[in-house]
């Protein structure tokens, strides 16, 4: 892939939001963060004054899983102020990758702090939100019990999957 990308810039063909997300993402599926923000960056270099707020925001999260996977939530968060002050607006899946990076660690104090500021941001928890926070919880098991109840007053039924967190 990274051979092909090269291939294509040296020909003169200038990569889009397609081909970045796609390198970004084979790097973050690698466990590489460094060279999916290396890219990212080119690809934020990239953009015009014409590039769509669906590509900027696809961009962003490629970039904020890439930090995300491996636990680093202080890069994730430096991506998601970045997002914020270019006017990007975070959607869930955002929120979701912030929430990730805490995962590793059990750090259910920060994951809770984010999931707390979703709907400052017009946005409702979806089941996936629920389910990385339960994630977060899970060196907690009374705290996981809690969430799970709160899951469901939401409206939101205990899946499988749920249950497996």
């Amino acid at each position: 892939a990274e051979r092909l990308f090269a291939e294509m810039q040296a020909v003169g063909i200038e990569p889009n939001s397609i081909s970045y997300n796609t390198m970004i993402g084979l790097y973050s599926a690698a466990g590489d963060p460094d060279k999916a923000l290396e890219v990212f960056e080119n690809a934020c270099a990239a953009f015009s004054a014409e590039t769509g707020i669906l590509n900027k925001q696809m961009i962003y999260l490629a970039a904020m899983s890439a930090t995300s996977r491996v636990g680093d939530y202080g890069r994730t968060r430096e991506l998601f102020v970045k997002m914020y002050e270019q006017k990007v607006p975070p959607t869930n899946v955002h929120f979701n990758a912030l929430m990730t990076a805490c995962a590793s660690a059990g750090e259910i104090a920060t994951a809770q702090a984010i999931f707390d500021m979703m709907p400052g941001y017009g946005l409702r928890p979806r089941a996936e939100d629920w389910g990385i926070l339960i994630s977060c919880a899970r060196f907690d098991l009374k705290r996981c019990l809690e969430i799970v109840a709160e899951m469901e007053k939401a409206g939101f039924a205990v899946t499988e999957r749920v249950n497996s967190q």
